[in-house]
C-alpha cells in the first residue's frame, strides 16, 4: 500500500538506532529544561527579592543538571555518530553538507549549499574534525554524498537518492542553538535574538554575582547588582 507499517515491535525497540536517538533525545531535553530554570532563576533573582534564597539554590541545582544533560548529549551523539558512519553514511555526509570522500574529512561549521550542483558554494571546516569525531583519531576516510549516490545507483537502480542536504544540515547545527537556526530559518533571527537579549544578559549577570561578586564590597562592578552583595 506504499505505506511503511511496523510489524515487528520487539525489533524496532531492539534497533541500535533507536537507542541512540532516544538517548541523545531524552539528555537534549534534560539540557533544555536545565536552561529554562536557570532562565527562569536568574529573572527571579533580578525581579524577586522576597524568594532570592530559594531561587539561588534553584539556579546552582539547574547548573549541575544543566551540565549533566551537555555532557550526556555530547557523548550518546558522539557514539551514535560513529554508529551512523556504517549504518546511514549518506544521512551523516549530509549532516555535514560533506559531497566528496576526503580523508581526512572536515568539520563543516557552517555551509552555502548547492543542491542542484551537489557542492557547497562556500564551507567554513575544520580541517581534520569530522574524521577525529568517527574514527578518534584525526585521520580516516569519510565518503561523501556523490560517491555514496553512485554506489546506491548502481545496488538499486537508477534514482536520486541524495537527502534534503539544506534540512539535514540546519536541524544538525540547530542543535547548538537558536544562533545556528538564524542561519537557516527566515524570520527565527528576531526571536532568538530578542530571547537571548532578555534571558542571557540576565543569566550571567546572576551567575557573575553568584561566583565572583559573593562577599565583595559594593564598588565591584558586577553588571550593576554590586549593591546586592
Amino acid at each position: 500500500n506504499g505505506r511503511a507499517e511496523m510489524t515487528d515491535f520487539l525489533a524496532l525497540v531492539t534497533n541500535p538506532y533507536v537507542h541512540g536517538e532516544f538517548g541523545h533525545t531524552l539528555l537534549a531535553g534534560v539540557s533544555t529544561a536545565g536552561f529554562l530554570v536557570l532562565a527562569i532563576s536568574a529573572w527571579k533573582l533580578l525581579y524577586d527579592r522576597e524568594s532570592r534564597a530559594a531561587f539561588e539554590l534553584s539556579l546552582k541545582a539547574a547548573v549541575v543538571y544543566t551540565l549533566v544533560g551537555l555532557m550526556g548529549t555530547m557523548g550518546v551523539g558522539h557514539f551514535h555518530t560513529q554508529y551512523l558512519a556504517e549504518a546511514n553514511p549518506m544521512k551523516l555526509s549530509a549532516m555535514e553538507a560533506l559531497w566528496e570522500t576526503e580523508n581526512p574529512a572536515p568539520f563543516t561549521v557552517m555551509a552555502v549549499i548547492n543542491e542542484d550542483e551537489h557542492k557547497n558554494d562556500m564551507a567554513i571546516e575544520i580541517p581534520a574534525l569530522f574524521s577525529f569525531m568517527l574514527y578518534n583519531k584525526p585521520e580516516g576516510e569519510v565518503k561523501g554524498m556523490n560517491d555514496l549516490q553512485q554506489e546506491l545507483v548502481a545496488k538499486y537502480g537508477q534514482g536520486d537518492y541524495y537527502p534534503d542536504v539544506r534540512g539535514a544540515d540546519g536541524c544538525h547545527y540547530g542543535s547548538f542553538g537558536a544562533s545556528g537556526m538564524a542561519q537557516e530559518a527566515p524570520g527565527f533571527s528576531d526571536c532568538a535574538e530578542a530571547g537571548a537579549g532578555a534571558v542571557f544578559p540576565a543569566l550571567y549577570r546572576q551567575l557573575c554575582r553568584l561566583v565572583y561578586c559573593r562577599g565583595r564590597p559594593p564598588a565591584v562592578d558586577c553588571g550593576g547588582l554590586a549593591e546586592d552583595g
